[in-house]
C-alpha cells in the first residue's frame, strides 16, 4: 500500500507524527511523507521513509488538500483510496466531517479551548489512524560539534507568550557556571544574550539540525518551545518543558519519565528557583 504522512501545523506539531511511520514502514508499505522543509533531513535517514515531500505543489498528485486539518493544526494518513476512504477527516458540503469516532472525539476536543486533551496530538492519530503507538524518534547523522554539553537552553521562541526572561535565563547559566551550559535561540535574539557567559547556537530554528545534534550530545534540554522539547524527547534526552498551559495536553506526553513538565499562570509565574531545582535533581539522576 502506497501512504502518505501529511503533517501539519508547527514543527513541534510535525515532529510528533513521526510515531506514524515505524509501523508502516515494519509492514513494508511505501512510506511518503510530507513535513517542513527543515524537518526534510531527519526523514532522509530514517529507513522506514520511501519519499520525502517539502513542498506543496508535490503533494497534488495523492489529491490531498487540507480538507481534512481543523484550523490547519492537523493531520492524518491517507492511502490512494477514493476521498470517502480517507482516514480520518473528509469534506462534505463545505464542511468537515469526522470518519470515525476517535477523529470525531479529537476534533470536539480541538475546538474546545478550555479541555485538556488526554493523548498527545501523535497518539490521537495513531488511533484515527489504527495503528500501533510507536515513540518518536529520529535519526540524527552530522558531527558538526566537539563538545557535550551539560544543559541545553532554549532561549525564547516566535511565540511572545511562550517566552521565559531574560534575567531568568541569565540566574540558570550563572547557578550552573561550573556545567557547560548552551543556549539556542533566533539570530534576532543573539544581541540580548551578549557576556552571558556561556555558548550560544544562533540561527533559524532553524537550522534545526545543528540544534538536533547539539540536544543529542547533552545530558538535559530546558525548553519553553514544543519545536524543541518534542526534538529532545524524539532524541531520548532528559527534558524539562516551561509552560503556561498553551499546549493543552497536545504536545506533552503522560508517562515519560524523562520529561519534567514546570506550569505557571503565565511565564512569569515560573519561578527560577524551580528551574534551578528541576536541573539539580535532573543532572543528579
Amino acid at each position: 500500500m502506497d501512504v502518505i504522512i501529511f503533517t501539519n501545523g508547527g514543527i513541534g506539531d510535525q515532529i510528533q507524527y513521526s510515531s506514524l511511520i515505524a509501523e508502516h514502514g515494519i509492514r513494508g508499505d511505501k512510506v511518503n511523507i510530507f513535513c517542513h522543509p527543515e524537518l526534510a533531513f531527519f526523514h532522509e535517514s530514517n529507513p522506514n521513509v520511501t519519499n520525502i515531500l517539502s513542498e506543496v505543489d508535490n503533494v497534488k498528485v495523492y489529491d490531498i488538500g487540507y480538507n481534512f486539518a481543523i484550523k490547519t493544526e492537523l493531520a492524518a494518513i491517507f492511502s490512494e483510496t477514493p476521498i470517502k476512504k480517507r482516514i480520518g477527516y473528509i469534506d462534505v458540503f463545505g464542511k468537515i466531517a469526522a470518519t470515525n469516532q476517535a477523529a470525531k472525539e479529537l476534533m470536539h476536543l480541538a475546538l474546545d479551548k478550555n479541555a485538556q486533551s488526554p493523548k498527545t496530538l501523535a497518539e490521537w492519530f495513531c488511533e484515527i489512524a489504527g495503528v500501533i503507538y510507536s515513540p518518536i524518534s529520529f535519526y540524527i547523522n552530522t558531527n558538526n560539534f566537539d563538545c557535550s554539553p551539560d544543559i541545553v537552553i532554549q532561549y525564547k521562541t516566535n511565540v511572545p507568550d511562550k517566552d521565559w526572561g531574560l534575567d531568568q535565563t541569565k540566574a540558570i547559566v550563572d547557578r550552573f557556571k561550573d556545567k557547560e551550559v548552551w543556549i539556542t535561540t533566533h539570530d534576532k535574539n543573539k544581541e540580548e544574550l551578549e557576556g552571558i557567559g556561556c555558548k550560544v547556537l544562533s540561527g533559524s530554528i532553524g537550522e534545526i539540525t545543528n540544534t538536533a545534534e547539539l540536544i543529542s550530545r547533552s545530558k538535559l534540554l530546558v525548553t519553553p518551545d514544543t519545536a524543541t522539547f518534542n526534538l529532545g524527547v524524539a532524541l531520548g534526552i532528559p527534558t524539562i518543558i516551561l509552560t503556561n498551559g498553551y499546549d493543552r495536553g497536545f504536545c506533552i506526553p503522560k508517562n515519560n519519565n524523562k520529561v519534567t513538565v514546570i506550569k505557571g499562570e503565565t511565564m512569569n509565574d515560573i519561578s527560577t528557583d524551580v528551574v534551578i531545582e528541576a536541573i539539580t535533581r535532573r543532572l543528579d539522576v
